[in-house]
Parts: structure tokens; sequence; C-alpha cells
């Protein structure tokens, strides 16, 4: 089962009522960010070597594009490392609260499987990796 498959299988909106996928969950962590945050996440997205090896999104890219085309470039860039990206530019950003929420968010809900057990255990531990 593919990375993303394995993150929205145990993404979940707080009411339990809907899976995430893993562009709903970046989405919903960027539409938290006001507008200066939103454009200093964009900033960092453009910084080569800012995003350890992460390559750089062009600013021709990202200039004047809103929430949902970000996300949709990050995924085109990053892939099944958009999650990664997003968590390390939150922490960049002094968005701590965010990059909790989102750990949360990919984290195993109670009684799920094992294989998405051990997912959500990497993934926990790579946002450890974030601070």
């Amino acid at each position: 089962m593919g990375f993303l498959r394995r993150v929205a299988g145990v993404s979940l909106r707080d009411r339990g009522q809907k899976m995430e996928t893993p562009q709903e969950v970046v989405l919903r962590t960027l539409e938290d960010l006001g507008a200066e945050d939103f454009e200093k996440f964009k900033w960092y997205l453009q910084q080569k070597g800012a995003l350890e090896e992460f390559p750089a999104i062009p600013k021709s890219k990202l200039e004047k594009v809103n929430r949902m085309k970000t996300v949709d470039q990050m995924f085109l860039t990053y892939s099944m490392n958009t999650i990664k990206v997003t968590g390390i530019v939150l922490v960049k950003i002094n968005q701590n609260e965010l990059v909790k929420n989102l750990s949360n968010t990919i984290s195993e809900p109670a009684g799920g499987s094992s294989e998405a057990a051990a997912s959500g255990q990497s993934l926990q531990k790579s946002s450890t990796e974030w601070l």
C-alpha cells in the first residue's frame, strides 16, 4: 500500500465522519494560517536549501496563488513528502501548534490496523524531526 494511501487511511476529520486525503489535510492546515503567515509559508517553499534535501518551488509557480493551488503545487513537487515539508515549514514560521495538529491528524486512530499503526508511528517519528 502506498504512503499516501496509508496517510489517507489514518487521517480523520475531528468529527470522525469523513476520511481526509493528504491534500485535504495540507489544505486544512494552510487554511489555519493568516495571510502574513501564508505568505511566509510560500516564501520558504521558494528558498533553495531551506527545506533540507527538498527542492525549492520556483517563485513563478507560487506567485499570486491561493491555498488550493499551493497544495497542488506542493504535491506535484514533493509527492509523498508533502506532509513532511509542510511540517518543516510550519516549524520555521513558528506554527508549532499546527505542527502538533498535523502530527495528530496523521496518527493512527484507536482500533486501527497494525499496518496503519506502523505508518502512524513512522510519521509521528518524522514529526519530531521537524522540531
